[in-house]
């Protein structure tokens, strides 16, 4: 049986991963970290296939398209049929990338694909985000402008260490004590507790700058890198109590990344909640990057 033998996905297969991370292209879902954070939540298993490497969660019925040279589309159908007959009728074969059907522009014929929205990460330029131009980063100019009258003697920027992340963890907590209470939050909060431990691996690349209001911990963003010059921004957390945080963060993250290797950074889906779809937006993203999944055979 193709799904026999699967191996847990433990940070110890990092460099088997390396080997295909080529071909993960710029989403957010196959990010090393990512899938290490999540780990508690969906119990990755792993196992190559004719030089594919795929990545499934048995517990959630999920299979994520392989990393390797595109699959044909009869071949796919086979193993995602398989995967249903094994583990559900409401199996899910996700993280399918949008050129895939460039090169087969007939896969609709076999598979029932669906695009949501929610679920597409946005890219942005951080040059243009730097230079905060055009009349779509108004706000976002303001912002920053209304933070440094208001505390630009008394504010400054760290690099987190692993000796910091207590204080992070306690802080994200506190901002998001109502949201992690709910179903929708457990996700978050079963990665922060497993930040430290996946913080400790320097393969996986977590990195971060903390902002600091005087002594008070104001904000804090965390990434890693997911190709030679994109970084995928994790966690951005801000105490709105300051007055533009959000953006001032936002703004000194974008120079930090510059200052780096990087040149575009992934800030994720939103997940369909109306409130973050508009802070992404307001943000100009540079492009979408657009997935699609397969519930059903045709």
């Amino acid at each position: 049986m193709i799904f026999d033998q699967f191996k847990s996905l433990e940070a110890e297969n990092y460099e088997l991963f390396r080997r295909f991370s080529c071909f993960a292209g710029e989403s957010c879902e196959r990010s090393w970290a990512n899938l290490l954070l999540y780990k508690d939540t969906y119990n990755w298993r792993y196992k190559v296939i004719e030089n594919r490497l795929w990545i499934a969660s048995f517990e959630k019925a999920y299979l994520f398209f392989p990393l390797g040279c595109h699959i044909g589309v009869e071949l796919l159908a086979g193993y995602f049929q398989e995967f249903a007959a094994r583990f559900g009728c409401d199996a899910v074969l996700g993280d399918v990338p949008e050129d895939y059907f460039r090169q087969f522009p007939d896969a609709g014929k076999y598979l029932e694909f669906k695009f949501d929205p929610d679920e597409a990460d946005y890219i942005y330029d951080l040059e243009h985000l730097q230079a905060m131009s055009g009349s779509k980063l108004r706000k976002r100019r303001n912002q920053v402008r209304q933070f440094d009258r208001e505390y630009g003697n008394c504010y400054s920027v760290k690099i987190i260490t692993f000796e910091m992340l207590d204080e992070i963890i306690a802080f994200a907590e506190k901002q998001s004590s109502l949201y992690w209470s709910e179903a929708s939050g457990l996700e978050e909060k079963l990665s922060f507790d497993r930040l430290k431990s996946v913080w400790q691996y320097p393969e996986v690349g977590l990195s971060g700058i903390a902002l600091y209001v005087k002594e008070s911990l104001a904000g804090f963003s965390i990434y890693s890198p997911l190709q030679e010059n994109l970084a995928d921004i994790h966690f951005e957390k801000a105490d709105h109590a300051f007055t533009g945080c959000g953006a001032k963060l936002t703004a000194l993250l974008t120079e930090h990344l510059l200052a780096g290797k990087y040149r575009f950074m992934n800030r994720e889906q939103d997940l369909g909640d109306v409130g973050l779809r508009q802070a992404k937006r307001a943000l100009d993203p540079d492009h979408l990057y657009r997935r699609a999944s397969v519930t059903a055979l045709k």
